[in-house]
């Protein structure tokens, strides 16, 4: 039978640990691990003081003192060109040589950037090395003092060099012969090793990897593993569109490695830190061959593979056939995690809500991926009839699900601040998740429950669903207050909140939500109007009801609130002639910022659902002081910004049209909080010229709504459907972004007009048509302080990285800062041993 042993260097990323024991009682300091780069496993016999000859026999082994078996772990150490060993019995590094003083490890190259020990074959360790150019073998009880060695000389080890550094190393035992694969991104190329029965590397031949890329496949909705408790809700189903391609080089840079076991037999892909490519290969006893790869549309830098497994879930004990395989990479330009349907080549979409739905949501940069397979045995249990049994009262496996038990496949990501998330794939104990009402096994604190493919795991037992904090304002005119239970201002008058109007006549529902469209989804309603028999239980603001997803955060509706980012220094007022009134500006990017006037609503065709429709465009403001010269000029003296507590009249123009680096105004906008006289205020036709006249020079300058309210989330990027026509002019993009009203992700603005729905993919609500003067302040203010946790291991330092044993099933994290390895516990995750 053919053996596979897989290992994915992190050789850019610096990462593992050191350990600070002392060797012996001579007080001598060990040396550190400074910045070790990837991590292998070995078992142990210390009965026989010999490697065992596979990981496998060190199956159970917890690192109790009564054992004889050890699990052993090999690091590299990338600045030192050393490998140094981890005994996880005694949390120790050994030191390699008791002869030296102080504390040694085994030199090996530079820069070694990869290290294997086959999990069936442990006699050998091979090693690459990205400094040296090279790959080489080592007898594996060369590391350990007190191992038996080859004194046979059945082994040869020895080194082989190679045109370019190898960044990581993949070995195959295909039972008819034995290769190394290494990946050689400075020369383009794949690397092939052959790789004798004496543990010796044969020639190398190169590979070089095509540059060209496939066609890409457009995503398409398809089954995926859901389990949701209570039953019954609606899924919002993820959608994508492919990316256009984005290149870093013109020459293909194969970087990281993986095995795919394909039902008809093996395969190799390769991330590309430049191309748009995974690279594939199948695996023969002959060497590689190269397929047609994926276009995931950007260049990756980490790759991995996930066993087969069921398209869906069904109630056990019926047999199921894992018939679905998905490769994770991660993007080399905003670190982000795409994943790759094996069959189809697809990316596929694995969110909802407004971040990336081609994405994993995690919010933060990934930097590792690695694979969780515990419990998941397809060759012992291949139909998956071992998977937790809600309705077997004699599974004693029900007793121990819960959100932090592991079992089944999983993948884990490292990011930047130092965190390792966990992200299902397929749930072996999902069937006994949930209360009895969802056919769970009843735990009193598990009532929501949400396990999708390619989601960050909930983290821990939910017992309420999404909540806002009671402390929803809504102040009007200067004037703070509250929301009563009927969605009107708690006191005094002032706009206030309605039943969202999902255009079916007596009834309010979520958006995407109505009850006629069982396909639509996935909003709750976390406040609904209470008080007023007409409007009784009906939605006030509905927030996305998807635990990865849903980020908890303040929102903000403020009324003539600034459009985002949009504002600068260098504008001038400019008399076009031909009573044409410009603003010329030389720092503006006006449609990128998403600024739009009031002909430009007109000319952009939309629709009466459009969210834009009605708006009567954007309005100009003057930020600027008048100059000094001019400050006493009886004309301009009113538009002098006082020194004292009092304020001038706002300098504002509504804008008939915007261009992406001009503006066409209209009338003065008069500002109704002014309570003093203003000759802008009372001759809003002909104020254009007084303020030009006022500002002759560059001034600075914002973009503020009109008579709208602007939403804004603490954690949330503003988006807008605003883009250039080609011919400089800014619009509503209906065409290349059109809005659904039945589906809340393609929402795209931050303007909520009044007495309409205001529908973003995280929240929904709709403010009443109470007209409020422009110039007077509005603001609505709610915070969603509940959201689902989720499962991520503190890796303890900025970059953590990680390997799972299948030996011990047990998950290693390493990290540099801290100078530590970890040992967890995967059922549940639990930190077992800390080496430092």
């Amino acid at each position: 039978m053919s053996s596979v042993w897989t290992k994915r260097s992190a050789l850019a990323l610096a990462i593992l640990a050191s350990s600070a024991c002392n060797s012996g009682g001579s007080g001598l300091a060990v040396a550190s691990l400074t910045r070790p780069g990837d991590i292998a496993f070995a078992c142990f016999d210390e009965t026989t003081s010999s490697f065992l000859p596979t990981l496998a026999e060190c199956a159970g082994v917890t690192g109790a003192t009564s054992e004889t078996l050890r699990m052993i772990s090999f690091v590299v150490e990338t600045t030192r060109g050393e490998v140094g060993a981890i005994d996880w019995q005694s949390t120790r590094a050994i030191d390699s040589n008791r002869v030296v003083p102080g504390f040694t490890f085994v030199r090996v190259g530079e820069s070694p950037s990869a290290i294997i020990v086959p999990e069936n074959d442990s006699r050998m360790t091979f090693v690459a090395n990205y400094g040296s150019f090279s790959v080489q073998s080592l007898e594996t009880a060369a590391f350990v003092p007190d191992a038996v060695q080859d004194v046979d000389d059945l082994l040869h080890p020895n080194t082989v060099l190679l045109p370019a550094g190898p960044s990581d190393l993949v070995y195959v035992d295909t039972g008819a012969a034995r290769w190394l694969f290494a990946a050689l991104p400075d020369a383009g190329a794949i690397a092939q090793i052959p790789v004798g029965a004496d543990g010796s590397l044969g020639v190398p031949v190169l590979l070089a990897v095509t540059t060209t890329a496939p066609a890409q496949v457009a995503p398409a909705a398809s089954p995926e593993f859901i389990e949701r408790c209570p039953e019954g809700g609606l899924v919002r189903v993820a959608t994508a569109t492919p990316r256009i391609p984005v290149s870093m080089g013109a020459a293909a840079k194969p970087n990281q490695l993986d095995l795919v076991r394909r039902p008809g037999g093996l395969e190799l892909v390769a991330s590309d830190a430049s191309l748009p490519i995974v690279h594939r290969f199948t695996v023969a006893d002959a060497g590689l061959t190269e397929l047609a790869g994926f276009n995931v549309a950007v260049p990756t830098i980490d790759v991995l593979s996930t066993p087969l497994v069921p398209a869906t879930d069904a109630t056990a004990p019926d047999p199921l056939t894992p018939s679905k395989q998905f490769v994770y990479a991660i993007d080399a330009i905003d670190r982000s995690v795409l994943v790759v349907d094996v069959d189809t080549g697809e990316v596929v979409p694995v969110t909802v809500g407004d971040r990336a739905s081609d994405r994993v949501p995690f919010g933060v940069r990934a930097i590792g991926l690695g694979l969780l397979t515990p419990g998941y045995d397809l060759a012992a249990d291949p139909t998956l009839i071992g998977r937790c049994d809600p309705a077997n009262g004699a599974d004693l496996r029900r007793e121990d699900v819960g959100p932090t038990a592991l079992r089944g496949v999983f993948v884990a990501v490292s990011t930047t601040d130092g965190f390792v998330s966990i992200v299902d794939v397929f749930d072996l104990d999902a069937q006994c998740r949930g209360t009895t009402a969802c056919l769970g096994v009843g735990n009193a604190n598990d009532e929501f429950v949400s396990i999708r493919r390619h989601r960050p795991r909930v983290g821990g037992y939910v017992v309420e669903g999404i909540q806002l904090s009671n402390a929803l304002t809504f102040s009007f005119d200067a004037n703070a207050g509250g929301i009563a239970s009927s969605g009107k201002p708690s006191s005094g008058t002032g706009p206030g909140l309605v039943p969202i109007d999902d255009g079916i006549p007596a009834t309010a529902f979520c958006p995407g939500d109505a009850i006629v469209r069982t396909d639509r989804g996935q909003m709750a309603p976390v406040l609904v109007s209470t008080g007023e028999s007409a409007i009784e239980g009906q939605p006030l603001i509905c927030v996305l009801d998807e635990p990865s997803a849903v980020r908890a955060q303040s929102w903000a509706a403020t009324f003539e609130g600034g459009v985002p980012t949009a504002a600068g220094i260098r504008g001038r007022l400019v008399d076009a002639g031909g009573g044409v009134h410009r603003f010329d500006t030389e720092d503006a990017t006006f449609c990128t910022w998403g600024a739009i006037g009031i002909d430009d609503i007109a000319a952009s065709g939309l629709t009466a659902t459009d969210p834009e429709f009605g708006y009567a465009g954007d309005m100009l403001v003057i930020s600027a002081d008048v100059p000094a010269q001019l400050a006493a000029d009886p004309a301009c003296a009113d538009l002098v910004i006082p020194t004292d507590s009092t304020k001038r009249v706002r300098i504002a123009f509504e804008i008939r049209e915007a261009h992406a680096d001009h503006l066409v105004l209209g009338n003065f906008v008069p500002d109704s909080s002014f309570t003093l006289v203003s000759r802008l205020n009372q001759d809003p036709a002909g104020a254009f010229d007084l303020v030009r006249a006022c500002f002759p020079a560059l001034v600075s300058y914002d973009v503020r709504l009109r008579n709208a309210y602007l939403v804004s989330g603490s954690d949330t990027t503003p988006h807008h459907r605003i883009v250039d026509d080609g011919a400089g002019r800014c619009i509503v993009d209906v065409a290349g972004q059109p809005y659904d009203p039945a589906s809340p992700d393609t929402a795209r603005t931050f303007r909520a007009l009044p007495g309409r729905p205001f529908v973003h993919p995280q929240v929904a609500f709709q403010i009443s048509d109470f007209p409020v003067k422009s110039g007077v302040s509005a603001r609505l203010g709610f915070q969603i302080i509940y959201a689902p946790p989720i499962l991520r291991v503190d890796g303890g330092a900025l970059e953590p990285t990680l390997e799972f044993n299948v030996a011990d099933q047990r998950f290693y994290v390493v990290d540099s800062t801290s100078h530590a390895v970890s040992q967890f516990d995967v059922d549940p995750i639990a930190s077992v041993d800390r080496v430092q």
